[in-house]
């Protein structure tokens, strides 16, 4: 898979589809990248926040797979989560450096679901992916 956003630009690496990860979780800096871009600030617990009023004017984040670009708009990227003072917008995208054997990998979790359909052909060793409806 490549990731391809307009902070990070074209570059090839690995992805899973994973149905038990909640958020997308990516290359420390890459994420970095991704979260700068749209205007997040590192807050608590490592998380990332968005100001809540920017989320409509939020670019969508590109991911290409074997060609053909997913995008995940910010509708969906951004997640209000209540808190004791109020409402804060979290971004969905979380760094963390997973590694694989042929690199670091991103990990496409619910986020990703909620906008591609997945179908995992297991016999074959792929994955189809799908707009949802």
């Amino acid at each position: 898979a490549v990731v391809s956003t307009q902070s990070t630009g074209h570059r090839g690496c690995d992805a899973v589809v994973d149905s038990g990860t909640s958020l997308i979780v990516g290359p420390v800096n890459d994420v970095y990248a991704i979260n700068s871009f749209i205007g997040a600030r590192q807050m608590w617990g490592g998380m990332w926040f968005v100001d809540c009023s920017s989320t409509d004017t939020l670019p969508d984040v590109i991911f290409e797979i074997q060609g053909r670009e997913f995008p995940i708009p910010s509708s969906v990227y951004v997640i209000p989560v209540k808190t004791s003072g109020g409402v804060m917008c979290l971004s969905a995208f979380t760094p963390q450096d997973v590694k694989s054997s042929r690199g670091l990998l991103w990990v496409l979790g619910d986020v990703f679901h909620a906008m591609y359909y997945t179908i995992y052909d297991v016999g074959n060793e792929r994955v189809g992916l799908a707009t949802s409806v």
